[in-house]
């Protein structure tokens, strides 16, 4: 047994570990002493992946993606009562084993939960991943040459649930686009408020051309696309009005319809509850038109 001391080191007879005949004391210079500890390092840091907690071994070996990754090698890192720190387990966090339970108790709505690393703001967002997410906002979590980037249209919680539905096979593993997802809510229409007021053609890649007879693909409507859910459902409006909606000039003609018995009962009784954007009369109530 060797026991590495500041200065020296130890050799200790595993036979009689009480006598001192068999125990040798050897000064080291500090130069030497360094080298032996570069050579202890690479292994421990090696282990650091496969580091996890649990009841026993054999608890975080069975467990990987439940489990939590305890990189320090402390029992002070693991949240679950009862557990403790196990290295050498069968669990790889570069496996991404650790993740379920790093993101199980943090709010969707978390920032962390959109801070990702990239060389740039516009490669964070377009090469946003599980690997790529850097949840303190520290640049020290991010590979070389890269920052950290808060505040992106990315969440990590997104990924996890198209990770978990693709893992687990079946009819879930289409779902692509997580249900918190803003795109659920692109819709095709004439204009912003006839997209929100018929939740019908859904544009999941904001494209117009996605969008049939001349319509546009208009986002942050309050419609809200699920027929690609278990169980599936038809695309509802959702009850609160999000924060922000896609912009509209002020003078758009748009804004000026209303449906009425007559131009005057229009223009008298002009609401949110009567205005018509498309122009189109199907949506009045019966017996007045836009």
């Amino acid at each position: 047994v060797i026991i590495v001391k500041a200065g020296c080191f130890t050799v200790r007879s595993k036979r009689n570990r009480n006598s001192t005949r068999n125990r040798l004391a050897i000064s080291l210079n500090p130069i030497f002493l360094a080298s032996i500890m570069s050579l202890l390092k690479p292994s421990f840091a090696a282990d650091t992946d496969h580091m996890f907690c649990g009841s026993s071994w054999g608890d975080a070996s069975n467990n990987c993606d439940e489990r939590q990754h305890c990189p320090g090698a402390t029992d002070d890192e693991c949240e679950t009562e009862g557990h403790i720190c196990f290295g050498g387990t069968s669990c790889d966090s570069k496996l991404g084993h650790g993740n379920k339970f790093k993101y199980a108790n943090v709010p969707y709505d978390d920032i962390s939960n959109t801070r990702f690393c990239g060389s740039g703001w516009n490669d964070a967002i377009e090469n946003c991943s599980i690997e790529t997410h850097c949840p303190s906002g520290f640049s020290e979590e991010c590979p070389g040459g890269m920052s950290c980037y808060g505040g992106l249209s990315c969440n990590v919680k997104d990924m996890m649930e198209e990770l978990e539905a693709s893992e687990g096979g079946g009819e879930n593993s289409a779902n692509k686009i997580g249900k918190h997802d803003e795109r659920r809510s692109q819709f095709c229409g004439i204009s912003w408020g006839d997209a929100n007021s018929k939740c019908g053609q859904w544009c999941p890649s904001g494209e117009d051309t996605d969008c049939p007879g001349g319509m546009g693909c208009f986002g942050n409507t309050e419609c809200y696309y699920s027929e690609d859910l278990v169980p599936t459902q038809t695309p509802v409006r959702v009850t609160e009005a999000p924060v922000t909606r896609a912009p509209i000039a002020y003078g758009d003609a748009a804004n000026t319809r209303f449906c009425g018995v007559s131009w005057g009962m229009a223009s008298a009784e002009c609401s949110i509850e009567s205005s018509c954007p498309s122009g189109e009369s199907d949506e009045c109530p019966e017996g007045q038109t836009c």
